[in-house]
Formats: structure tokens, C-alpha cells, sequence
């Protein structure tokens, strides 16, 4: 939840977590728009739609509207990165979420 006249400063999701895990984002509400930019591109994000975008580049995010702007985020494991993490898992006695 994003509170209205609002932004999320540019950044860019590091760490082993990230690394591997793609992100996706469900639109539940925003009245006015979610203004998106990841990398060089700029998009307005609108309800009830299923985005994907690259969280290892610079990204930030805006909510001019005058309405909280709600999105569902998650975060996908694919199949064929669960090996690349098989030798994180072994050479620590924390292990790693998969």
C-alpha cells in the first residue's frame, strides 16, 4: 500500500534473495494510475493488471492520486534457478529460503 501524493525513491532490490527470484505486481487499486519507471521505462500502471519488471535495475514508483494505491507483490522462485542456489544451500549451516 502506497499512501496517496506518495513515491517509493529510486533503489534497486540487492541481495542473494533477490538474485534470483523474479517480481511481479497485481494492481488492486489505484484511482489515478501507479506511475512505474524501472530502468528507462516509464509506465502507468493501471487497475486489475499483472505486471512483471526487473527489480535488479533502478526503480521507483509514484502515487499522485488522492486514494491509497494497493498492489499485491510477490516474488517467483522459477524452477531452473533452484539449482544455481544448491551450492548457497550446502556451504552454509543457515541454508537458504527457497
Amino acid at each position: 500500500r502506497l499512501q496517496p501524493e506518495s513515491k517509493v525513491y529510486p533503489h534497486i532490490d540487492e541481495g542473494e534473495y533477490y538474485k534470483y527470484r523474479d517480481r511481479y505486481h497485481i494492481v488492486v487499486r489505484s484511482p489515478a494510475g501507479s506511475e512505474m519507471i524501472a530502468g528507462k521505462e516509464q509506465i502507468l500502471w493501471r487497475e486489475g493488471e499483472f505486471w512483471w519488471f526487473d527489480n535488479k535495475a533502478i526503480h521507483e514508483a509514484y502515487n499522485k492520486g488522492k486514494d491509497y494505491r494497493v498492489h499485491i507483490i510477490f516474488d517467483v522462485l522459477p524452477d531452473y534457478k533452484k539449482a544455481a542456489l544448491k551450492p548457497l544451500e550446502e556451504s552454509t549451516s543457515q541454508g537458504v529460503v527457497l
